[in-house]
């Protein structure tokens, strides 16, 4: 689901549970390759360590199933627990998607076996969550709120407000584009099964090789395993040639500063007028949240005609960030700070871009997560601020008085 499992391998992984045995020796060599030829041994290659940490080979240890999958899934003191599916389990994985990113605990990153994992939904209040966000709020465990995230199958019930996704992007193609919450089917026409849940964003590719490069694309999993997954389920592989680039920031912004942030992909090209399998052409983020919100991107008139000046019915996404006054700062700068409450998105990323401290107005791309976190927020909407009550922003395990519209609308900001 989300995040690379951070420790090496000096082979590819066998599937298969062998209690006590690690690969201490490959990660040795690995490293040492890796500081010989100047790179950093976490990106030299991406999985190693115990395959039995994500891997079973009988489904049986003591007397007992490893495998916790379904609903109620998750690591509790670093070993699987819940979940009371018996289906059997893709690559001989002990848990699915959604067991091996929840904890029962506030920690919102864990480490099992000498592998970081980063877990984006917590049983409790998360203690800072990560920069997607947190299904904590919208899941049974928060209150069941459907209005404060993503409505994901394993994790919460399908939306009790809403038949369908928000800025629809037209009837058909279930589960991925009408609801996350369904099993899988297959969509009418095709041969090929879409899972939908966190499958319908994500393409988890867990043993990509990794890069010396900061940059992640293709041969890295994408950015957060943002592939295209229609790809993946019609050619019945998990390496797609359509999929987000961008720069992960080390500890996926458990915490985070104007020098310390994830890099994202942005365009303004428009890039839902080539048909089906056209949506990440550009390699941008907000691309994926088009496949079903798409009248909430750049189609600013109900008559489909794109306006970029005059009147607007809604708030603009994937479009440059004005070289002007109103967002220059106080005092009016023309390099105004990043601040990670709020982020923007670069057309163009390269290494060196990580952690830019500044936006560069007239360049950089007002995207859907400038304002929202994809997995769930405490705020209605998935917003990363309080909308309605003094604009409070979430900061660790705490609400300060920083308001996330007023990061962009800087000259707003002694009017209110």
């Amino acid at each position: 689901m989300m995040g690379v499992v951070e420790f090496v391998s000096y082979q590819p992984v066998k599937r298969g549970h062998f209690p006590g045995v690690g690969f201490s020796l490959g990660i040795v060599l690995v490293a040492i390759v890796a500081i010989l030829s100047g790179t950093d041994p976490l990106m030299a290659a991406a999985v190693a360590g115990k395959c039995g940490t994500c891997h079973t080979m009988h489904n049986s240890q003591n007397n007992a199933a490893l495998v916790h999958a379904g609903t109620g899934a998750k690591w509790t003191a670093g070993s699987l627990t819940g979940g009371s599916s018996t289906d059997p389990q893709s690559y001989l994985l002990t848990t699915d998607c959604v067991g091996c990113h929840s904890n029962s605990a506030a920690d919102t990153i864990i480490t099992v076996s000498g592998a970081r994992i980063p877990i984006v939904f917590n049983s409790v209040v998360p203690t800072n969550p990560l920069a997607g966000g947190n299904f904590y709020w919208v899941a049974t465990a928060g209150g069941n709120d459907t209005t404060k995230g993503h409505n994901v199958r394993g994790i919460s019930a399908a939306d009790s407000n809403l038949a369908g996704p928000p800025g629809p992007p037209g009837a058909g193609c279930e589960p991925c584009h009408t609801t996350l919450t369904a099993a899988p089917v297959k969509p009418g026409g095709f041969a090929f099964v879409m899972n939908g849940g966190c499958e319908a964003c994500h393409v988890a590719r867990h043993h990509a090789p990794g890069s010396g490069s900061v940059v992640v694309g293709k041969d890295d999993g994408w950015f957060r395993f943002l592939g295209s997954t229609m790809e993946m389920a019609a050619t019945n592989s998990n390496k797609t040639n359509a999929g987000v680039t961008g720069i992960e920031d080390p500890d996926w912004e458990q915490t985070s500063a104007a020098n310390k942030h994830n890099v994202y992909k942005g365009t303004v090209n428009v890039y839902m007028s080539g048909g089906m399998g056209s949506g990440l052409a550009d390699s941008a983020v907000g691309q994926v949240c088009v496949g079903c919100h798409q009248t909430f991107h750049r189609y600013m008139t109900d008559a489909g005609q794109y306006l970029i000046t005059g009147s607007w019915i809604r708030h603009p996404a994937d479009v440059v960030m004005p070289d002007a006054d109103d967002f220059r700062g106080t005092p009016p700068t023309s390099t105004p700070a990043y601040n990670p409450i709020a982020p923007v998105a670069k057309q163009a990323i390269v290494a060196g871009d990580q952690n830019t401290p500044t936006v560069a107005l007239g360049s950089d791309v007002v995207m859907c997560l400038s304002c929202h976190r994809p997995h769930g927020s405490p705020y209605p909407d998935m917003l990363r601020w309080d909308y309605r009550n003094d604009c409070k922003a979430w900061e660790g395990d705490g609400l300060h008085p920083n308001c996330g519209c007023l990061v962009c609308h800087t000259a707003k900001d002694d009017i209110l």
